[in-house]
């Protein structure tokens, strides 16, 4: 399988300054990135309609597999084409962030999927995590358990907020 933008010379700022172009065509008021190196990501945060919204986008490291090994023949690489095939993988994987939100911000304001629909797992909630962190691990735990929680208690607190 051929990965999207695998050949890609676009280096990682131009991809950069095109998501905040593509982020203020699609009237984002407020954009962030930030970068952690101790867990390898990065991370672009942006405000929209009201709403915030964080995409992550883990980075590769030099003792990942698809680094360390050509992909067809596993062959083992040599340092330098280690650190070639990082920078490549570093360029496609911000191209693929670059296509996403273009698209995915196309496709809501010409009305073929609604924001909510589309950025729902993207929304960062009160407590600094997305809808996504929040409810993965609940998932999970329902899918294990074979049932649904009780929601009598959160309708009813919903129901006393407005």
């Amino acid at each position: 399988m051929t990965s999207y933008a695998a050949q890609t010379t676009v280096d990682t700022g131009r991809s950069r300054e095109e998501i905040e172009r593509t982020l203020t065509r699609f009237r984002a008021t407020q954009v962030a990135w930030m970068r952690d190196d101790e867990t390898g990501r990065v991370i672009v945060a942006f405000k929209r309609d009201g709403k915030t919204y964080k995409f992550v986008l883990q980075m590769p490291t030099l003792t990942d597999r698809m680094i360390q090994y050509t992909p067809k023949q596993m062959i083992l690489r040599t340092d330098a084409q280690r650190r070639d095939a990082l920078e490549q993988e570093r360029r496609r994987r911000f191209r693929s962030l670059a296509n996403l939100l273009k698209a995915t911000l196309d496709a809501i304001d010409t009305g073929i999927i609604s924001e909510e629909a589309a950025l729902l797992s993207n929304l960062i909630l009160p407590n600094g995590s997305t809808v996504q962190e929040f409810l993965l691990p609940q998932i999970d735990r329902m899918l294990e358990a074979g049932e649904m929680p009780d929601l009598r208690h959160a309708l009813t607190a919903g129901e006393d907020r407005r």
